[in-house]
C-alpha cells in the first residue's frame, strides 16, 4: 500500500520504494486523492484505505494512532525509514539502506581541481548521517534535514 500511494511522487525515496515493490512483483493499485508534502511524505486513498507514507515525524503529525516510533525497529546509521499508516493507524515502516555513490569523493576532487572553492552537501538526511558523509567526501559545509524547497 505504501508503494501504491508513492507512485505519484517524484521524490527519490518514493521512486526507490516503488521500484523495490515492482522488483518483488508486488501488485500496485493506482491511488486517488493524493497529496504530497514535498520532502516529507505523501497521503492518499488506496483501494478505499487512507494511506500515509513518509518521514516518521510527519506521518505522526497526520494523526496516526498507536504511534510508537520505537516499535518501528532498529536501523543502522544512514538507513532510510518510511513510516506507514493505514486508516489512521501506524502499521509499520519500510527500512532501506542508502549508500554513497562510488565516485563521490572523486567528484569532489575533480571539482576542486577545476577551481571550485566552496562545496556544500545539501540533503534531506538526518544531521548525523549527513555530517559523516560530508566529512568522508571532503565538502566544506553540510546542510541537513532540508526539504526540496530549501
Amino acid at each position: 500500500m505504501a508503494a501504491s500511494v508513492e507512485q505519484l511522487s517524484s521524490h527519490v525515496v518514493a521512486r526507490a520504494l516503488v521500484n523495490a515493490a515492482l522488483t518483488r512483483e508486488i501488485s500496485l493499485t493506482f491511488p486517488i486523492d493524493v497529496v504530497e508534502d514535498m520532502g516529507r511524505g505523501v497521503r492518499g486513498t488506496v483501494a478505499g484505505h487512507q494511506v500515509v507514507a513518509g518521514e516518521p515525524e510527519w506521518v505522526l503529525s497526520t494523526g496516526a494512532r498507536n504511534a510508537d516510533l520505537a516499535a518501528l525497529g532498529d536501523r543502522e546509521p544512514g538507513d532510510g525509514l518510511v513510516a506507514v499508516s493505514i486508516d489512521g493507524y501506524l502499521v509499520g515502516a519500510v527500512v532501506f539502506g542508502d549508500r554513497l555513490r562510488d565516485d563521490a569523493d572523486q567528484t569532489i576532487t575533480r571539482l576542486r581541481a577545476q577551481g571550485v572553492r566552496h562545496i556544500a552537501l545539501v540533503t534531506g538526511d538526518r544531521a548525523a548521517v549527513a555530517e559523516t558523509i560530508g566529512h568522508n567526501v571532503g565538502v566544506d559545509r553540510v546542510y541537513s534535514n532540508q526539504t526540496p524547497e530549501q
